[in-house]
C-alpha cells in the first residue's frame, strides 16, 4: 500500500516531518518499506503570465514577464502556447528538473538575459501516458478560475506532487490499513497514546464533509429503478443513479495519484472510484445505466458464460455471486466489471455501485477464475462496512464536481444482514503472562477507544470488548494483546536473554536418514525435493491404494491430491531433464508419502542415460535394471536388512517384462522396473529405470553393528561349475539354496555367464565358487568334496544336468 501525503493530509493534519513519521509507523504500525519524495523537482514556484513580445531576430521565441508574487521577472520561453493572466510553473536559478535531470542556470538568449524557465510537463518527469495531447503541446496552463492558487507558492502543491510517498509491507491480516482512511485512523490512536505526542495536534482527525451532500439528495425523488438481493452472500447494496456524466480526461492531480500508486489512469468515472478505493478501501463500480431498470444481485448459473471489461470470457457456477439487470450479468461481484455494461466514451447516464460481499465468496471465485484486482483483494481481506455510505456519497461528489454529472433521485440502500462485531474478554494479568508488561485498567481502556475497540463492561481486571468492524484480524485475545503492545511500542519491549537450551541431539532416526543420504551422493545420485501435492494423472500412474487425500482449495490443477508414491513426481522431474536433453540422469528423494491412515517415509531412485561415462576410455557404463538392482543392495546392506525381489507385471507404467516387487520378510513395501514404452512417449523420456521401497521405521530406528573381520593370510581357490536347469526355477532361490547349505569355506558365490540353449526351457547357467580357510591352506580333496557337496543338492532340488 502507497500512501501520499498530500491525500494523507485530507484525513490528518500537522501530519509530522518525514524522520519522526518514518519511526512512527515502523515502531508503531506496520513496516515501512519506502520513505521517499513524491517528485524529484525542487524550488518551483507558481507565476501569472502579465505579458509577452517577441525577441527580435527570433521566430519562436518571447519575453515574457511573469509575477511570482513577491517579484516580477522576465524569462525568454519558446512555447507556442502563451497565454496572459495564465498560471504557469516557473523555475528559477539552482531549480532541480527531474524531466531534464538537471539544474536550471540562468543565462543569456539572444542577449536577452533570461530569469528562469517556464516549465512544461514532460521537463518535470511526468509519464507522457497520462497526459493529453493538449498538456503535451507546450508549457503547463493551470485551471484556476477562482484565482485559489497562491502565486509564487510551491507548484508541487496544487500538482499533487509535494510531500512524501510510503510504501507500507501490509500483512494479509491488516485489510484496514490498505486505505488512507484506516491507516490515518490507525495513526490517529498511536498519536493520542503515546505519551510524546499526545499534546501535538497530528491527533486531529478530519474526515471528508460528505453529510451535508448527502441530506442534500434526501429531498429529492426515489430513484426509478429497483434493487434485489438474492444471495445470503451480499449482506448490503447500495446504489445512486448519475445523469449528464461528461467522460473525459482526470484533472492531473488525480491522474499523478492514481500513477503514483500503481492504478493506470483511465477516464474521469473510474478514476474516481480508483481514488475512493484507496482512500476509503471500499471497491465502487459503475455502470452504464443505459438499459438498466432493475439490479439482481443472485448467485450464477451452472456453467452461465461472462465477458469481463478485458474480454476474456469465463464459465462460472453456482458458487459464483454476480450483479444483473434482473435477466443477464453485468458484473461478476466483487471482481470485475462486465464488457457490456462497461463506461464508453458516449456514456451519460450511469448507476454507481457500493456493496457488502462475504469474503470468503469473493476469495474462492478469484482463485478460481485466477482473476486478482485491486477490488477483490479488498473484499477478499475484509471491507468496513461502516464506510460503505460515507465512500458512496464522497464518490458522487467527485462526479458532479469533475465530470458534471446531475443527480435527480435519492440513493438507494438494501440491507439484508448486519456484521455483528466480535466480542472478546481480556484479562490484565494474562496480557502480562504473554508480554511481561503491566497494563493498568485505565491505560488499557484508553489505549482500545484510541483504537476504536468498544468496552463493553469492566469487572476488576477483567474487560469485555467488541473490536471495530474494519479489524478483521481480531478473533481472539491474542489478538488484542498484540494491538496494545504495538502502542506499547516494540522498540519499548526489554529484551531478556533466556538461559541457553542445551544443544539438542540427533535422534538414531535422523542420524541414520544424514548416512543414507551421504552413501546416495558418494554413489553418483543427486537429491531432489519436490511437492507432495500431484495431478490425478500422475496419482493414477503410481499409487499403492485406490483411496486418495484430495485438496479442497488446490492451487493449481497440477497439485490436487497428496502421492501415495515418490515415483509419480521423479518421472516429471526426468521429463524436465530429457526434454533439456540431459539424458544422463541418476536422483533420489527421501519424502513422505501420504495414506488416509498414515503417512511413510519412503526412498525413491531414478536412473536414466549414462551411470558411468569413462570419456576417451569409452568403457561407459549405461543405467539398466541390474545397476539399480546392485545400488539397491547396496543400501540394504547399510541398513541392516535383507530385501527380496518378486517378478510381476502389476503396474502398467512400468515394463512387463522388466518389473520386480520389493519384499521385506514377505511383505511387498516397494517396486522396481523399467519404465513403459507408452509413458517414455507421454512425457517425453527416453529408457529409464524407477525404484522405491518405504524405510520402515524399524530400518531406521536399528543401530547396526560392524563386525571386524580380518583378511585371510591364506589363499583363495576358485571352481566353476556349468549347468543346465529348468527355466521355471528362479536364480533367487538357487543361490539361497547353495548359501543354506554352505560349507564353512566357501566365501562367495558368482554367476558369470549365461546361455539360452536350443531347448526353450532350459537355461546354461555358470557359477564361480570361492573358497577360503582363515585358519589353514585348502587341499584339494577339501575344495572337491564341497564342490560335490553343492552339486548334490542342485541336482536333488533342481535336477540340473552337470555340462
Amino acid at each position: 500500500m502507497k500512501i501520499l501525503e498530500p491525500i494523507l493530509k485530507k484525513h490528518l493534519s500537522n501530519i509530522p516531518s518525514s524522520k519522526r513519521f518514518f519511526d512512527l509507523i515502523n515502531n508503531y504500525i506496520s513496516e515501512v518499506k519506502t520513505l521517499t519524495p513524491i517528485s524529484k523537482n525542487t524550488n518551483l514556484v507558481v507565476g501569472k503570465i502579465l505579458n509577452f513580445q517577441k525577441v527580435p531576430n527570433s521566430k519562436k521565441l518571447n519575453l515574457v514577464t511573469v509575477d511570482l508574487g513577491k517579484k516580477i521577472v522576465k524569462i525568454v520561453c519558446g512555447a507556442n502556447n502563451l497565454a496572459k493572466n495564465r498560471k504557469v510553473i516557473v523555475s528559477s536559478q539552482g531549480s532541480f528538473l527531474a524531466g531534464l535531470n538537471s539544474i536550471l542556470q540562468n543565462k543569456t538568449i539572444c542577449g536577452i538575459f533570461s530569469e528562469g524557465m517556464i516549465c512544461a510537463l514532460d521537463e518535470l518527469g511526468f509519464d507522457p501516458s497520462i497526459l493529453t495531447e493538449e498538456e503535451k503541446a507546450g508549457i503547463f496552463l493551470f485551471e484556476d478560475p477562482d484565482d485559489r492558487i497562491p502565486l509564487g507558492s510551491d507548484a508541487l502543491i496544487p500538482l499533487g506532487m509535494d510531500g512524501f510517498i510510503l510504501e507500507l509491507g501490509v500483512t494479509p491480516n491488516r485489510a484496514d490499513l490498505l486505505s488512507y482512511f484506516g491507516f490515518a485512523k490507525d495513526l490517529k490512536a498511536v498519536l493520542k497514546s503515546n505519551p510524546c505526542y499526545q499534546d501535538d495536534q497530528t491527533k486531529v482527525f478530519e474526515e471528508p464533509q460528505t453529510k451535508k451532500f448527502f441530506n442534500s439528495l434526501l429531498t429529492l425523488p426515489k430513484v426509478c429503478f429497483s434493487v434485489v438481493i438474492e444471495s445470503k452472500a451480499c449482506y448490503e447494496y447500495n446504489a445512486c443513479m448519475l445523469e449528464n456524466i461528461k467522460i473525459k480526461p482526470s484533472p492531473l492531480w488525480l491522474r499523478n495519484t492514481l500513477l503514483q500508486s500503481d492504478i493506470k489512469p483511465i477516464n474521469n468515472v473510474v478514476d474516481i472510484t480508483n481514488l475512493i478505493l484507496l482512500k476509503y478501501g471500499i471497491p465502487l463500480h459503475a455502470f452504464d445505466s443505459q438499459k438498466i431498470k432493475e439490479i439482481k444481485v443472485r448467485q450464477a448459473f451452472n456453467q452461465e458464460i461472462i465477458t469481463t471489461l478485458n474480454q476474456n470470457v469465463f464459465q462460472l457456477d453456482q458458487n459464483d455471486l454476480v450483479i444483473t439487470d434482473g435477466i443477464k450479468p453485468i458484473a461478476l461481484a466483487g471482481i470485475v466489471g462486465l464488457l457490456e455494461s462497461g463506461i464508453k466514451e458516449n456514456t451519460q447516464k450511469i448507476i454507481l455501485e457500493a456493496a457488502y460481499f462475504l469474503p470468503v465468496t469473493i476469495a474462492k471465485t478469484s482463485q478460481k477464475l485466477k482473476i486478482k484486482t485491486q477490488s477483490s483483494l479488498r473484499f477478499e481481506r475484509g471491507i468496513d462496512p461502516d464506510l460503505i455510505p460515507l465512500a458512496l456519497m464522497h464518490a458522487c461528489d467527485l462526479l458532479v464536481s469533475l465530470a458534471d454529472a446531475k443527480i435527480t433521485s435519492q440513493p438507494i440502500r438494501q440491507k439484508k444482514q448486519v456484521l455483528k462485531p466480535k466480542v472478546l474478554d481480556l484479562n490484565l494479568a494474562f496480557v502480562k503472562s504473554k508480554t511481561g508488561i503491566a497494563f493498568s485498567l485505565t491505560q488499557t481502556q484508553n489505549w482500545l477507544s484510541n483504537l476504536d475497540y468498544q468496552v463493553l463492561s469492566t469487572k476488576s481486571d477483567n474487560l469485555k470488548l467488541s473490536a471495530p468492524l474494519r479489524r478483521y484480524d481480531i478473533k481472539i485475545k491474542e489478538n488484542v494483546v498484540a494491538d496494545l503492545v504495538r502502542l506499547y511500542g516494540y522498540h519499548n519491549v526489554i529484551n531478556i536473554k533466556t538461559t541457553k537450551s542445551p544443544q539438542a541431539q540427533m535422534t538414531l532416526k535422523q542420524k541414520n536418514i544424514r548416512e543414507l543420504k551421504k552413501i546416495l551422493v558418494n554413489l553418483g545420485f543427486y537429491e531432489t525435493v519436490t511437492y507432495s501435492l500431484i495431478s490425478a494423472e500422475m496419482f493414477e500412474a503410481f499409487s499403492y491404494q485406490k483411496e486418495r487425500i484430495k485438496i479442497t482449495n488446490p492451487l493449481s490443477q497440477d497439485k490436487v491430491i497428496l502421492r501415495q508414491s515418490l515415483l509419480s513426481s521423479l518421472v516429471e522431474v526426468l521429463s524436465q531433464q530429457h526434454k533439456r536433453q540431459a539424458f544422463d540422469n541418476a536422483f533420489f528423494e527421501i519424502s513422505k508419502v501420504y495414506y488416509l491412515q498414515e503417512e511413510i517415509l519412503s526412498l525413491g531412485l531414478a536412473l536414466s542415460g549414462k551411470f558411468l561415462n569413462s570419456g576417451w576410455l569409452k568403457q561407459d557404463v549405461n543405467n539398466s535394471f541390474f545397476v539399480l538392482k546392485g545400488l539397491i543392495e547396496k543400501i540394504s546392506t547399510f541398513l541392516g536388512i535383507q530385501l527380496t525381489f518378486q517378478k510381476s507385471t502389476d503396474n502398467s507404467n512400468l515394463h512387463p517384462g522388466i518389473q520386480a516387487k520389493i519384499l521385506y520378510n514377505n511383505q511387498v513395501i516397494g517396486m522396481i522396473g523399467k519404465t513403459h514404452p507408452l509413458l517414455n512417449e507421454k512425457h517425453h523420456l527416453k529408457d529409464s529405470f524407477l525404484c522405491e521401497f518405504l524405510l520402515l521405521n524399524d530400518f531406521l530406528t536399528q543401530k547396526n553393528q560392524v563386525l571386524y573381520q580380518p583378511i585371510s593370510k591364506f589363499p583363495v581357490i576358485t571352481r566353476d561349475l556349468s549347468f543346465l536347469i529348468e527355466k521355471k526355477y528362479h536364480f533367487f532361490d538357487i543361490i539361497q539354496t547353495i548359501k543354506s547349505n554352505l560349507s564353512f569355506d566357501l566365501v562367495d558365490c558368482q554367476l558369470f555367464d549365461v546361455y539360452q540353449t536350443n531347448e526353450e526351457q532350459q537355461l546354461s547357467l555358470a557359477l564361480r565358487f570361492t573358497f577360503s580357510n582363515p585358519y589353514k591352506n585348502l587341499q584339494n580333496a577339501e575344495i572337491d568334496k564341497n564342490l560335490a557337496q553343492i552339486i548334490t543338492t542342485l541336482i536333488q532340488n533342481y535336477q540340473i544336468t552337470i555340462r
